[in-house]
């Protein structure tokens, strides 16, 4: 009998709000974690500072311990300060002779790879064994700056959803941190020039971050009684409110491999993106999603007027999404070429 090989998974908490937990999480529900003996490491928190140290100390402890049986060390990253708490665990992984994956998660090359902590980045990814990075446009972006990196493109996975009998509404979706980067108030610009036009539909923001902000912006723009703020959702409440969605909105000026798009595929959702990320070297136009300049509200307002009025567009992309993220983003596939990266190293 093959004994299975052990890994130690290196991120953020189980409960913590994010993209590298909902990535890890997708890991842990499909056979990888049969494949092999896999350890998540809870290294970070995203609640108050003393939970913060705590987490990080008693993944450091949990890390110590489970590292003399481990064969492989996969450890998740993405901006500067993530890969600075990370270096403690990629050293002392160098000092026992461990093979080490660098998995990097950054939304823009500018705030990392790009930026003053370039030397922190070159350390980490020119001695680690292999780093991986989400798309054709990072492995561009950081082989830029850091020619000398072995870089392997796995895509982030599809979710596997729960069934829902949710009616359909007339909603547009925003999934994600009210924030500048993932422009919200855009948006919320954009939704006012149609919305007397189309006063059944309704913009809901599913995350946590301005609200705030994002209500006083809907007050002035007369549309707070199509707005609805719901907060951060997972679990049951997430799967509700995408199935009842009709269309997905993106108006991000960066991203790693956005998962909320990823989410919008497995329901069928028709998407309004950005080419955040990259994401346009994957996915084509009128498609798989359809694509709008970086703030340009007018263009997004002329598409979200498309959508709404086009149900027969909207199911063409809903489905042609659907299907392109099964064949290329479906968590089997994804797996199985993580599996095979593993095997290699």
């Amino acid at each position: 009998m093959i004994k299975k090989k052990t890994i130690l998974m290196v991120g953020p908490g189980h409960k913590t709000r994010g993209g590298i937990t909902a990535v890890i999480s997708a890991y842990q529900n499909s056979n990888l974690w049969g494949d092999f003996i896999i350890k998540w490491i809870d290294t970070y928190n995203d609640k108050n500072i003393l939970t913060k140290i705590a987490h990080f100390f008693s993944g450091s402890v949990s890390f110590i311990y489970n590292l003399p049986k481990a064969n492989i060390i996969h450890i998740h990253l993405s901006e500067p300060v993530s890969s600075l708490r990370k270096l403690f665990f990629f050293l002392i992984a160098k000092l026992f002779f461990k093979p080490v994956i660098v998995h990097l998660h950054s939304f823009d090359i500018k705030t990392s790879v790009g930026s003053k902590f370039l030397p922190l980045y070159r350390f980490l990814f020119s001695k680690a064994d292999k780093v991986i990075v989400l798309s054709p446009f990072w492995e561009k972006e950081v082989k830029a700056y850091i020619p000398n990196c072995q870089i392997e493109v796995i895509f982030n996975p599809c979710p596997i959803i729960l069934k829902s009998d949710c009616r359909k509404e007339k909603i547009i979706l925003y999934a994600g941190t009210l924030n500048e980067r993932k422009g919200f108030s855009l948006l919320i610009e954009s939704f006012s020039q149609i919305g007397k036009k189309y006063p059944d539909w309704k913009l809901v923001f599913a995350g946590n971050g301005e609200i705030e902000r994002a209500t006083k912006l809907a007050d002035q723009f007369n549309i707070l009684n199509q707005i609805e703020f719901m907060g951060w959702v997972s679990g049951e409440k997430k799967n509700e409110i995408f199935s009842k969605s009709i269309i997905f909105c993106l108006p991000s000026y960066a991203e790693g491999f956005p998962m909320a798009i990823l989410d919008a595929f497995s329901y069928r959702l028709p998407v309004i993106s950005t080419k955040c990320g990259g994401i346009d070297m994957v996915l084509k136009h009128k498609e798989h999603v359809l694509f709008f300049e970086m703030g340009n509200a007018l263009e997004l307002t002329k598409l979200l007027d498309e959508l709404i009025s086009n149900e027969e567009l909207r199911n063409t992309i809903g489905n042609n999404g659907f299907q392109f993220s099964k064949h290329n983003f479906g968590i089997d596939v994804i797996v199985s070429k993580l599996i095979t990266l593993y095997k290699s190293i």
